[in-house]
């Protein structure tokens, strides 16, 4: 089974790529930790990211979401972002990591859960209107 993982900046287009994956018949695994922030959001929690628990919530749904899939028999799996991802957004947020996630980077590091090839998707650059968008995608196409 080879997983990759796409990562990139917001808004840089790793939601649109998995969409067309998926369309295309791969598996996909979506991003956790947006999915955990709305949920939170709607519960009338303002600042998901503020909260102690909240990386053991993004690890996971991550970790549920790996389980489901990996029963599929898709050849390839695409993820966008991962666990190691996590990592880095517990780093930036000046967090100690949690154990959860800890345990988690020794799992997927020790069973090569991922290729060791990271898709990453640059940001695009394309902050115009919705006519201008469309025009460049009419030129230039979607993907």
């Amino acid at each position: 089974m080879n997983r990759y993982v796409l990562t990139g900046a917001p808004g840089a287009g790793k939601t649109a790529v998995i969409r067309q994956l998926e369309c295309e018949g791969f598996g996909v695994v979506e991003e956790a930790a947006t999915d955990i922030i709305a949920l939170w959001q709607a519960k009338g929690i303002a600042e998901p990211w503020t909260h102690p628990e909240f990386i053991d919530a993004v690890v996971s749904l991550q970790q549920t979401r790996e389980r489901r899939v990996a029963a599929l028999p898709e050849v390839a799996q695409f993820y966008d972002r991962s666990v190691v991802c996590t990592a880095a957004l517990a780093d930036y947020l000046g967090v100690t990591r949690p154990q959860s996630l800890v345990t988690e980077l020794q799992r997927v590091t020790t069973q090569n859960v991922f290729q060791r090839r990271v898709l990453l998707l640059k940001e695009p650059g394309l902050c115009h209107t919705d006519r201008s968008a469309k025009d460049y995608l009419r030129r230039n196409g979607p993907f």
